[in-house]
């Protein structure tokens, strides 16, 4: 995608030439980057995002994770529309602005259904050289994210995803803790499993990172995309999501056991994948803070 050297002119080639900014409107756009929803003079809405901190490569990275679910034709995403880097901004990323809304009666069935439906999608343009990983390093939150192509799902979980949030958060772990977190890495291929199939997989999906547009159903945001085990996660970040964070139905839960059921193997999968993503001791990782 092509890198804009200001929002204004990001604007012009999104809208036309003569469209400008006529209001800024600053809203709630988590904890790392500024938000901002933007009314053009021809009436449209964008919203935007930016960052004095961080490299354009960072929104090259929520650009292409956007992008690749987009193209699963499953879910809806919101459509990149720009990406660039602004002498008084920052590095930015521009999206089309969904109006938050009511949840259609039939929201959480439908969201399993579409996630799970994604999860399905075909990856093989998604890894080069690998079946596990993704086409580049991206961001979950602020913290690097490591997308090492690897041909077993084991090896990448460990080396790409366990190992690096220990190693991240060793400061907090005793001489015995450490010892049975490497017995833990050196012997996950007897805890888990290899998928039938990999999955590209949002990443970090909980109740921040999806929203309501105007026809009810979610819409996913904010991801740190990566092709993974879709069996595993699937109904893994739905119950992750219910039990921490409260936000799932058990309607939700019941349609996607009954198509995810015969995917587990075994319940302490759920503990192993509750190190790397219970939020409050994986948000002193990503954000250098305690969760509040």
């Amino acid at each position: 995608m092509r890198i804009e050297t200001s929002i204004s002119e990001a604007i012009r080639r999104i809208a036309g030439d003569g469209i400008s900014i006529t209001h800024s409107m600053k809203i709630s756009g988590g904890d790392i980057n500024e938000a901002s929803m933007l009314i053009l003079s021809n009436g449209r809405r964008v919203f935007l995002k930016s960052n004095k901190t961080k490299g354009i490569d960072f929104f090259e990275a929520e650009a292409q994770g956007l992008s690749a679910i987009f193209d699963t034709n499953t879910i809806a995403v919101p459509e990149v529309l720009g990406i660039g880097n602004d002498p008084n901004a920052g590095t930015f990323l521009i999206l089309n602005y969904i109006e938050n809304s009511k949840k259609a009666d039939d929201y959480w069935i439908v969201f399993a259904e579409e996630l799970g439906a994604m999860h399905k999608a075909d990856t093989t343009k998604y890894v080069i050289d690998g079946e596990y990983g993704f086409l580049a390093d991206n961001y979950i939150g602020s913290r690097e994210q490591i997308n090492t192509p690897y041909d077993s799902w084991i090896e990448f979980f460990r080396d790409c995803r366990l190992s690096p949030r220990f190693e991240g958060a060793n400061s907090y772990f005793d001489s015995q803790m450490i010892r049975s977190i490497n017995r833990l890495l050196d012997n996950l291929d007897k805890w888990l499993i290899e998928p039938e199939r990999p999955s590209l997989l949002h990443g970090d999906l909980w109740s921040g990172n999806a929203i309501t547009g105007s026809n009810g159903k979610a819409w996913l945001i904010d991801p740190a995309v990566y092709v993974g085990f879709g069996c595993v996660l699937d109904t893994m970040e739905k119950l992750l999501l219910m039990v921490v964070y409260g936000i799932m139905t058990v309607y939700t839960m019941s349609a996607d056991l009954k198509r995810q059921k015969n995917s587990f193997a075994s319940i302490k999968e759920i503990i192993y994948w509750q190190t790397y993503n219970y939020k409050p001791k994986r948000h002193m990782i990503l954000y250098s803070g305690p969760a509040l």
